[in-house]
């Protein structure tokens, strides 16, 4: 960047520099080469900006944790000093990263001060708030708010051809369930055609969600563009190889689910493990992908949520009878009662 070029624009190069690492989708360690040569002390870049984009970056790859960190040092220093427009657009994402990890309490206050804030807020970063504050309104209004905003986003993507807008979108509706499963496969054909017409490393592993999902659901599984074949375990693998734990282990949430309706147990089971090993690293995240469950907040007797939360650490029934004094098929009875309550199948989808 030329030392003339003005900070405002130098500001906006940064800002663009983000959305294009977002939306190539590769491993962010693949961009340290661009970073590397930037002149940063003559950039003077505004430290919340930075913040900012980087809280962005984290929660896209689904760290909420780390997000709300980032995000919370940004918010602090804009409430100081907000020379770029950034507050609300700040505590939009923070709303999204209190509700990846429970707390609604915090979610809430965030949105209503994104609500609150300037229309402008964000600038050229503002799409990116509104598709994911889908999840925040989900959380907090409930599904059909939700879809109803999310159905307005879309038509305003499809409406000004903004398909990387409309790509992103399309597959947060496939991932919040928004597009129910006999939506033409939950959308994923649109999903498909619509990453088609993007580039970048993310669009083409969206592109092979609908064949690797038709795969698990014995209904071929060959990429139309490559010709290919494509599974939910390659799938989960690419998306691990790129840096998106989230989006693999909500891939193989899914995939277990649909595997084990159609009789494939096993296969259900070892994606279930996939999603445990990709989700570990980002602690209590959960999605309606995931389904996973917070058993602090379920309805389960004292004895009910103190099995669940040692089963929800990975031990096994008889690590667990042995710590209680209970003989293991008590343990296993336990659990299937707490189960059933919480409508999960496996203490993979526990959370302590």
């Amino acid at each position: 960047m030329a030392p003339c070029t003005a900070i405002c624009t130098r500001r906006t190069c940064v800002q663009a520099m983000f959305h294009a690492m977002l939306g190539e989708g590769a491993p962010l360690a693949d961009f340290d080469r661009y970073f590397s040569t930037i002149d940063w002390a003559s950039l003077a870049l505004d430290h919340a900006f930075f913040l900012s984009g980087r809280g962005l970056m984290f929660l896209d790859a689904g760290d909420a944790t780390e997000a709300t960190d980032l995000l919370g040092q940004a918010s602090a220093l804009l409430a100081m000093r907000d020379s770029t427009n950034l507050a609300g657009f700040t505590a939009a994402l923070d709303s999204v990263a209190a509700t990846m990890t429970g707390n609604l309490e915090r979610a809430r206050e965030r949105y209503q001060a994104w609500l609150a804030a300037s229309s402008t807020s964000g600038r050229l970063s503002r799409p990116e708030a509104d598709r994911l504050t889908l999840h925040t309104i989900l959380a907090l209004d409930g599904e059909q708010a939700a879809r109803e905003r999310f159905e307005e986003l879309v038509a305003e993507a499809e409406h000004a051809e903004y398909w990387h807008s409309l790509m992103r979108l399309l597959h947060d509706g496939w991932r919040l369930q928004l597009v129910p499963p006999e939506h033409d496969r939950w959308g994923l054909p649109r999903l498909a055609e619509v990453a088609g017409r993007v580039q970048g490393t993310l669009a083409g592993l969206l592109r092979v969600y609908d064949a690797a999902f038709s795969e698990v659901n014995g209904q071929g599984g060959v990429d139309d563009v490559a010709g290919t074949p494509r599974t939910a375990e390659m799938l989960i693998a690419d998306h691990l190889r790129t840096g998106r734990p989230l989006f693999a282990a909500e891939v193989a949430a899914r995939a277990a689910e649909l595997a084990s309706e159609v009789g494939a147990k096993g296969r259900a089971s070892r994606l279930l493990d996939l999603c445990a090993e990709a989700v570990a690293p980002l602690g209590e995240v959960n999605t309606p992908s995931l389904g996973r469950v917070r058993v602090r907040e379920a309805p389960l007797s004292e004895r009910e949520l103190e099995v669940c939360e040692l089963a929800a650490t990975g031990m096994s029934n008889g690590a667990i009878a042995e710590q209680l004094f209970l003989s293991p098929r008590t343990v296993e009875g336990h659990l299937q009662r707490a189960y059933m309550k919480l409508g999960v199948t496996d203490r993979r989808q526990l959370i302590a």
